[in-house]
């Protein structure tokens, strides 16, 4: 059945690299959160008894920063695991994508010649991702509607004048617009 071939795919889950990266991201993170934990519990031992009055709120508020500090690690440890649920599939007929905290997967039926997406290179600012740059897919209807938008780890662009990488190859046989103002594709 031609509709159920996958015509583009993005599935870090299935690639071995970004699942190995992705683990020692997410170790990395649960040590420095145990370490700031650690850290806020022995400051409250050393602060129980030697601390008056009226440095109790410095102390809390030392004590609150490790603990925040590790409860993003924690955040961040949780956040990169669960990037490796992801996925996306373009079929003929239909995009099925499923984010990182989404529970189920979306299914959008529409053909390649009703939307049209838009790349651009996106900064991981904290978690998320075990890379520091992804690239980010937003998909747009023929009307300019913003669809929804996808952060791609897996997919890189191909180094300056070097030849087509094949995933760059797939999205550019979708039939679709591709707007590439960063020109994360450079051999179109």
């Amino acid at each position: 059945m031609e509709s159920e071939k996958v015509l583009f795919e993005e599935a870090p889950g299935e690639d071995r690299t970004y699942r190995n990266g992705a683990m020692l991201s997410a170790i990395l993170c649960l040590v420095g959160s145990a370490c700031f934990l650690v850290i806020a519990v022995m400051a409250v031992s050393e602060m129980w008894g030697v601390l008056s009055v009226e440095y109790i709120g410095i102390g809390a508020a030392v004590v609150g920063f490790f603990l925040l500090f590790a409860a993003a690690c924690a955040y961040g440890a949780v956040s990169v695991l669960y990037s490796r649920r992801q996925f996306l599939r373009i079929y003929r007929d239909r995009i099925v994508y499923r984010k990182p905290f989404q529970k189920n997967e979306q299914v959008l039926c529409l053909r390649p010649d009703e939307y049209k997406i838009k790349l651009h290179r996106s900064a991981v600012i904290w978690g998320n991702y075990p890379s520091k740059f992804v690239t980010k897919l937003i998909f747009w209807d023929e009307n300019g509607k913003k669809l929804f938008s996808y952060k791609a780890p897996t997919f890189h662009g191909s180094p300056y004048q070097s030849p087509r990488r094949k995933c760059e190859d797939e999205l550019l046989a979708l039939g679709c617009e591709i707007i590439d103002y960063g020109e994360i594709i450079v051999n179109k």
